[in-house]
C-alpha cells in the first residue's frame, strides 16, 4: 500500500528516483523527514523491478522486511539472502583479503583518535599471524600435490582452514604462540630437507623455493612473540600490551559467528542476481565496514573476471557508519564496473567528523544526484515539512515523495513465506512452523537464541540448531575409536585424579618434544646433504613430530 502527495515542481517521485547511470546518489534529512520510506524504498522498488542485484546494510533491524515485501511483489522474495541472523548466509569475510586491505581497515577504525605505537604494532601482528596462517594453508596443498606422484612426502595438516578472525584470536596468547612458532620452524625445516633430497618436478621445486623464502619474512617477527612469558617484564612486556589490543580491536570479529565460515561468495551472489540484506546490528559498524570494502573492491575489478557484467545497487541508510577511505564511490568504476551507491545520511556534518572534510568534498564530487529533505544545516531546506524535498543542485527544484508504506500484515505474512521457502524451521529447530516465524534476537544471536512469534502472535525464546553445521561435525567425530573412548571413559570413573594425570601426561610430552626438536635440528645441521639416506630419515622423523603436535 503507498501513499502520495502532490505539490512542487516535480512530478511525485520524478526527483527521488535515481537515473541508472551508475553514477550515485545521496540524500540528507533528519530523523522523521521521510529518508526511508520516501527515498530508499523507491529506489530500492524501482532497482528490484530493473533485475539488479541489491545490497543493502538495514541498521535497525527493520528494513529487512520492507525489502522482503518489495521483492515478493516483483517476484524476487526467493532471492533474498540474509547475512547477520543465525539462520543466515555464512561467510569467511577474511577469504583471499589482501594484507593491505587489513591495514587500510585497521587503520580506519582509529579514525576518530590517533593512530600511534599500539595500533601500528597490533595491526602489524594481525597481518603478520594472518599471513602465517595463510602460508600453512597454501603449503599443504603444495605438498598433498607432490604427494600424488612422490608418496614419501604427505600434507602435514589434516583439515586445513584458512584463516578467520577465530582462528587468528586463538593465537593471541603466550602458550599458542610458541606453539604457533614451533610448528612454524619445524614445517620450514621440512621444506628444506625435501628440497634437498627428493628428485621433484621443476615446478614443485620452485614452489617450495618461493615458500622457503615466503617464511623468512615472518622469523623475526614472530620469534619476539614466541618468546614471552606470562610473567615478563621490561622490554618485551610491550608487546603482552600489543596482543591484548589486537584482540580487543578484533572482537567484533571473533564474537560474529556469521562472519567466521568457510567461504567468501559474495561475487557468486552478485552474479546470481540476489538480493543480499545485511544486518549491521549483528555484524556490528567495524565488520560492516571491512564487508562494505570488500565488496567495493570486488565491484570494482569486475571486468577482469567477468564477460557479462551484472548491474549492482548498494543501499547504506547511514552511510557515515559504512564507508570509510579507500572504498568511497568514484564515477570510473562505477560506470565501467556497473555498480552505485544510493546512500543516505542525516546530515553532511557526520560524514565529515567519519571521513574528513577534504574526502567528503573528495566524495561529494562522484555523486551526482544529490537531495535533501528537511535538514536544519542547509538553509533551503531548513523549513521542508515531512516528504518535501529539494534537489541540491538546483534549489529551485522541489517536489513531495510518494513513500512506500506496508501494513504490519503484509509484512508477517511475507516473513512467513519466506521462512518456509528456506525451510527455516525445519533446518533449525525441531518445531513446525505452523504459520509462526522467527525474529532475529540481536541480543542472544551468539546464544543461538531467536525469539519465536506463533500464528497467533504469541512471541517467546526459542533455542535454534544448525543442524547441517551439527551434522557435518557428527561426521567427524565419527571418525574416532569408539574403543579408545569407551576405555578412557571407563577408567576417568575408576580414577578421579585422570583429568590432573592427562594434564602431566601433556606437559611431560611437550618437554619432551621441545627437547625432541632441538636435538633433531643439531643432528639436521650435522649431516651432509649428499648423505641421501640419512636425510631421508630426518624428514621422516620431522614429519612424525609434525603429525603429533598438529
Amino acid at each position: 500500500m503507498s501513499i502520495g502527495f502532490l505539490g512542487g515542481n516535480y512530478k511525485g517521485n520524478e526527483g527521488i528516483i535515481v537515473p541508472c547511470d551508475f553514477r550515485n546518489s545521496i540524500c540528507f534529512g533528519q530523523t522523521g523527514s521521510g529518508k526511508t520510506t520516501g527515498y530508499i524504498l523507491p529506489n530500492i522498488q524501482e532497482r528490484l523491478k530493473a533485475g539488479h542485484t541489491i545490497i543493502a546494510f538495514d541498521f535497525k533491524g527493520n528494513l529487512h522486511s520492507h525489502i522482503k515485501k518489495l521483492a515478493k511483489d516483483v517476484d524476487r522474495l526467493h532471492d533474498v539472502v540474509e547475512i547477520g541472523p543465525i539462520w543466515g548466509h555464512r561467510i569467511n569475510i577474511l577469504l583471499e583479503i589482501a594484507s593491505k586491505d587489513i591495514e587500510l581497515w585497521y587503520h580506519s577504525l582509529f579514525r576518530d583518535t590517533r593512530y600511534g605505537y599500539w595500533e601500528i604494532a597490533s595491526c602489524n601482528l594481525l597481518k603478520t599471524l594472518y599471513e602465517v596462517q595463510c602460508f600453512l594453508y597454501e603449503v599443504h596443498f603444495v605438498l598433498k600435490s607432490i604427494h600424488s606422484y612422490c608418496v614419501e612426502i604427505e600434507p602435514v595438516i589434516d583439515e586445513p582452514l584458512y584463516p578467520t578472525f577465530r582462528s587468528l584470536a586463538s593465537m593471541l596468547d603466550v602458550t599458542a604462540m610458541q606453539s604457533l612458532m614451533d610448528t612454524f620452524k619445524l614445517i620450514q625445516d621440512y621444506l628444506i630437507l625435501s628440497l634437498d633430497v627428493l628428485d621433484l618436478r621443476q615446478q614443485d621445486k620452485e614452489k617450495l623455493l618461493f615458500y622457503i623464502e615466503k617464511s623468512e619474512r615472518f622469523n623475526a617477527f614472530l620469534t619476539r612473540y614466541s618468546k614471552l612469558k606470562e610473567e615478563d617484564s621490561g622490554a618485551e612486556y610491550g608487546n603482552h600490551g600489543v596482543i591484548s589490543s589486537l584482540l580487543n580491536t578484533i572482537q567484533d570479529g571473533v564474537e560474529c559467528d556469521i562472519v567466521n565460515g568457510e567461504v567468501f561468495d559474495i561475487d557468486d551472489l552478485v552474479q546470481k542476481k540476489k538480493i543480499i540484506v545485511i544486518y549491521v546490528d549483528t555484524l556490528g559498524e567495524h565488520i560492516a565496514q571491512l564487508l562494505n570494502q570488500r565488496i567495493f573492491k570486488f565491484l570494482s575489478r569486475r571486468t577482469i573476471f567477468f564477460k557479462e557484467i551484472q548491474p549492482v545497487s548498494i543501499f547504506i541508510d547511514e552511510a557515515h557508519k559504512v564507508l570509510i577511505s579507500g572504498s568511497l564511490p568514484e564515477v570510473s568504476l562505477c560506470r565501467e564496473n556497473s555498480f552505485e551507491y544510493i546512500l543516505s545520511v542525516q546530515d553532511r556534518i557526520l560524514l565529515e567528523n567519519a571521513l574528513g572534510v577534504q574526502q567528503v568534498e573528495e566524495m561529494m564530487v562522484n555523486i551526482a544526484h544529490q537531495i535533501s529533505f528537511k535538514n536544519d544545516n542547509i538553509s533551503a531546506c531548513s523549513t521542508l515539512e515531512p516528504f518535501y524535498y529539494k534537489s541540491l543542485a538546483y534549489h529551485s527544484r522541489f517536489g513531495v515523495a510518494e513513500p512506500i508504506f506496508f501494513s504490519q500484515e503484509e509484512l508477517i505474512k511475507t516473513l512467513v513465506e519466506y521462512q518456509e521457502i528456506l525451510e527455516i524451521f525445519k533446518n533449525f529447530t525441531n518445531i513446525s512452523q505452523d504459520g509462526g516465524y522467527l525474529v532475529h534476537d540481536v541480543s542472544r544471536v551468539n546464544d543461538f537464541i531467536a525469539i519465536y512469534v506463533d500464528k497467533d502472535q504469541n512471541a517467546s525464546s526459542l533455542q535454534l540448531y544448525n543442524k547441517k553445521a551439527l551434522q557435518k561435525r557428527c561426521g567427524r567425530y565419527n571418525n574416532v575409536n569408539k574403543n579408545s573412548v569407551l576405555k578412557m571413559l571407563k577408567n576417568n570413573e575408576k580414577d578421579s585424579d585422570n583429568a590432573q594425570h592427562i594434564q602431566e601426561a601433556v606437559a611431560d610430552f611437550s618437554k619432551m618434544l621441545k627437547k625432541n626438536l632441538e636435538d633433531l635440528k643439531n643432528d639436521i645441521l650435522q649431516l651432509q646433504l649428499q648423505d641421501k639416506e640419512a636425510l631421508w630419515k630426518e624428514i621422516q622423523k620431522i614429519y612424525g613430530l609434525l603429525k603429533v603436535s598438529n
